[in-house]
């Protein structure tokens, strides 16, 4: 009963903070972000009729989050709040289910609680909660399905098994992706049944308990797929990024380049992220070495003058959210005004160190389970490790080769700090308990200002991308509602041109190198002044950064 009454307070407690954060951001406003507005499309046709044709632009499976949006507008009515508000149900879904993961995993309440607040205001999990993107979606299902798997690793109950289908089944039905957990249980449930770990001969029933997951999702997306297909729904886009890996794989001598480069970006990226969660190791005299090879990569970067963000898509140097207007998207100019540059070099510096310790447990983890291994020793701890492990790998191999884009590591912060700590939750005993104390409460200073910095980062940025975005479509609206201006006439950005006048067979017509839909574009919106255009009005926002107001330029060609 004890162990129910403290849940349900940090439930409670997980929820006024993200009510608390809702409301700074303020999520209001009828218009897409980023490229959710494919993914409304296909919603508002399940509702008008009762049938799922995603749009071409479309290159995930997206059923089951298409049924989720659908159940919602089929309640509230459809628009871009309501399937904002249908994200940010998942999400705390989603960082609830990592605390209840982490209390499983026997963690302490302290660490689950801390971990699922650093996954809540996590930049990328935050702003893509005010999203209808499928990363939050997806992440939440992969945590579910984590979460019955490991309780069936733990009891061998037929209960969580099956659950653990049915889950893994919508992760996979929202990104094909999703069968990385099935293909990591399958491999690591049949080693450690092996007889040099439990004396005994594998029978029937383990062998099924394994591979079944698999079989399972690999046939429902197969009969999905095909279904598509003979039924003329397959979008345009679906499948591209296994065409392109395909592709890629022609060209081997290539690989190992991608590989280490995508590698080694997304753990600076996952330092900046965790380090509030692993500053605390730093303590321990062993890793010291950390920061020296910290500062070597941090002075290799400077003197190439790279700072964070390193990577493409959400995390940009202006805050958070694709700059999606002409000037910014086609023309790489700077548009908005940028976060200082100290802050960026400070956010390297932490991302580095993070991601110098990050990579130094993980390795120190491999060789424990590689250790027990030897010595024939797995146990249900070990064999979980592993499987967070394997799945990690699986995920991230072809995104390593393929491309990296920041909110693929949505997984990854999940399943990383968990790796982790299932390892480190004790406490060092070669220390005396007056320096251990006074070690830990300056650690845990450290860590509590850097997840400081992460949340108000993570909550102004956001507030700032909703209020730009909030901004342009008013304008759009008032251009077309009250001054007659027709859309096709109006270059608004990439949400705007592919929510009204989405092609899939644009680019091979277009002879002007913009690629988003645009027609005569007698009207752009746009942050920076541009030549053969005059401005005719600007619009100002409001900023949390930099505490300044934005401005967003409509202008008329000449």
């Amino acid at each position: 009963m004890r162990v129910r009454r403290f849940i349900i307070f940090d439930f409670f407690l997980l929820t006024a903070l993200w009510l608390l954060a809702i409301l700074v951001v303020n999520p209001s406003g009828d218009f897409p972000l980023n490229d959710d507005w494919s993914y409304a499309i296909a919603v508002q046709r399940m509702l008008e009729a009762g049938d799922f044709r995603p749009l071409g632009w479309t290159s995930s499976a997206l059923i089951s989050q298409t049924l989720w949006g659908t159940a919602f507008c089929a309640v509230f009515g459809y628009s871009f709040e309501v399937l904002r508000g249908a994200t940010l149900v998942v999400s705390l879904l989603g960082f609830f289910t990592v605390y209840l993961l982490a209390l499983q995993l026997r963690l302490k309440r302290k660490t689950a609680l801390l971990l699922a607040i650093c996954i809540a205001f996590n930049p990328l999990w935050f702003a893509l909660s005010f999203t209808f993107m499928t990363d939050v979606y997806f992440a939440t299902f992969t945590a579910i399905t984590l979460l019955f798997f490991v309780r069936f690793f733990q009891y061998k109950k037929w209960i969580d098994w099956s659950l653990g289908i049915v889950f893994s089944l919508l992760a996979i039905l929202c990104r094909q992706f999703g069968l990385f957990v099935p293909m990591a249980f399958c491999i690591v449930f049949l080693f450690v049944n092996l007889k040099i770990f439990t004396h005994k001969k594998i029978v029937i029933r383990i062998i099924l308990q394994a591979i079944l997951p698999l079989i399972i999702g690999l046939t429902a997306l197969f009969l999905f797929q095909n279904w598509m297909e003979n039924t003329g729904r397959r979008p345009f886009a679906y499948g591209a990024q296994t065409g392109r890996l395909w592709s890629l794989l022609q060209n081997p001598m290539e690989l190992p380049v991608r590989f280490f480069k995508n590698t080694f970006i997304a753990f600076i990226y996952l330092g900046w992220f965790v380090l509030p969660l692993y500053g605390r190791f730093l303590r321990l005299g062993g890793r010291r070495w950390t920061l020296f090879f910290s500062a070597v990569i941090f002075s290799v970067l400077f003197f190439l003058n790279k700072p964070m963000p390193l990577g493409k898509n959400m995390i940009q140097k202006t805050g958070i959210g694709p700059l999606s207007l002409h000037d910014t998207m086609m023309l790489d100019l700077a548009g908005m005004e940028t976060i200082g540059v100290c802050f960026w070099w400070f956010i390297t510096g932490i991302a580095v160190l993070g991601g110098v310790l990050a990579f130094y447990l993980i390795i120190n983890v491999l060789v424990k389970i590689l250790t027990s291994i030897r010595k024939k020793n797995l146990d249900v701890e070990k064999s979980i490790g592993l499987f967070f492990l394997l799945g990690a790998f699986i995920y991230f191999l072809p995104i390593a080769l393929h491309g990296f884009f920041d909110r693929y590591l949505l997984p990854l912060l999940i399943i990383l700090p968990l790796i982790i700590f299932i390892f480190y939750n004790k406490n060092n005993t070669n220390k005396t308990r007056a320096y251990s104390e006074k070690i830990s409460y300056f650690g845990m200073c450290i860590c509590g200002i850097l997840l400081a910095v992460q949340i108000a980062y993570s909550v102004m940025t956001t507030h700032d991308y909703l209020s730009w975005n909030r901004t342009r479509w008013a304008a759009i609206r008032h251009l077309n509602e009250v001054e007659n201006i027709r859309l096709a006439d109006i270059d608004g950005g990439l949400e705007f041109n592919g929510f009204y006048f989405y092609d899939a067979q644009y680019q091979a017509r277009d002879t002007t190198g913009i690629w988003w839909w645009t027609g005569r574009r007698d009207y752009v919106f746009s942050f920076s002044e541009l030549t053969d255009f005059e401005i005719v009005k600007k619009y100002e926002y409001h900023k949390f950064i930099n505490q300044t107001e934005g401005k967003i330029l409509l202008l008329k060609k000449k």
